[in-house]
């Protein structure tokens, strides 16, 4: 774990951020470029029950005090944002740090709070078994108030990611 942190704070400010109007948390992409990462990735693939090939990169996200994601789908809400790869089918959420007060993840059509554990993952499905949109997986980072929380996003496609 804690050279995954280590890496992560290496990488945070230098790669190219992820722009999103849902947060002002500083998002980057990363590949399993470390051992630690390759097999957290292998250890997600298996839990998912899908081949690592059907994941998206990393999303490695730092949450600053006063920082927060707004309430949104995982999954993509119109045909023309799809690729080869298909509809996003599950989404893993590891806590790499958690803050003192604040950044709970919150499912907020089921009225489901969770708050973060550091060294802990959080699988939840886009889609129901019938492959529709999951509306129940509507989901948000609360705000963080206290200390910084980081995260690694791993999405899982229907099928193998495109590599265009």
């Amino acid at each position: 774990h804690q050279a995954i942190m280590d890496y992560a704070r290496s990488k945070i400010d230098i790669r190219i951020p992820i722009i999103s109007n849902l947060t002002n948390s500083r998002a980057v992409l990363i590949e399993t470029e470390t051992p630690e990462l390759k097999r957290l990735q292998k250890k997600i693939s298996e839990w998912v029950m899908l081949p690592e090939s059907h994941g998206e990169k990393f999303v490695l996200r730092r949450f600053a005090p006063g920082d927060l994601f707004d309430v949104h789908f995982d999954f993509f809400e119109h045909e023309n944002q799809l690729d080869s790869s298909g509809q996003r089918t599950s989404t893993v959420v590891y806590f790499l740090e958690v803050p003192a007060i604040g950044g709970d993840f919150e499912f907020v059509r089921a009225n489901l709070v969770i708050p973060p554990q550091r060294g802990q993952a959080l699988l939840y499905h886009n889609r129901l078994p019938n492959a529709q949109p999951d509306l129940m997986s509507l989901n948000g980072e609360n705000r963080v108030v206290e200390g910084e929380k980081w995260t690694l996003t791993k999405f899982f496609r229907e099928r193998p990611i495109s590599l265009n």
